[in-house]
């Protein structure tokens, strides 16, 4: 079984909020019991400050459960991107990813990853 459901919503000129959801299950053909399922809830967050500046900010939780193996993770991340076009062969862009995992009861969502990144497009005529 799978579904999703989606929505562009723009309070606001600037604003634009993509939330998203999707739910996946696999069951048993024997018994129809549940084997796997996963629930993934995802938002981007997008502004644009002008013509030139935007940011954009993406955040996901992931719920997963695999029956036969009785294991079940959770997942949080976070992604912010700072984007500035010169023009549009010009382009910078600054932002991050932060994941955090639960590790059991004892810890909770613990960060599980960290990684921040520029990078500079720039077109070169000959």
């Amino acid at each position: 079984m799978d579904i999703s459901c989606w929505a562009n919503i723009r309070p606001l000129d600037r604003l634009m909020i993509e939330p998203n959801f999707q739910y996946e299950r696999l069951d048993s053909r024997d018994n129809g019991a549940e084997l796997y399922s996963e629930s993934v809830f995802r938002t981007k967050f997008s502004w644009q400050f002008n013509r030139r500046l935007s940011l954009r900010l993406v955040v996901q939780y992931d719920d997963s459960n695999i029956t036969v193996y009785n294991n079940y993770e959770r997942e949080f991340t976070v992604e912010p991107l700072l984007t500035y076009k010169v023009n549009p062969f010009t382009i910078f862009y600054i932002g991050s990813g932060h994941d955090y995992s639960d590790f059991g009861a004892q810890h909770g969502l613990t960060q599980s990853d960290r990684q921040v990144f520029l990078k500079l497009q720039y077109l070169f005529r000959i």
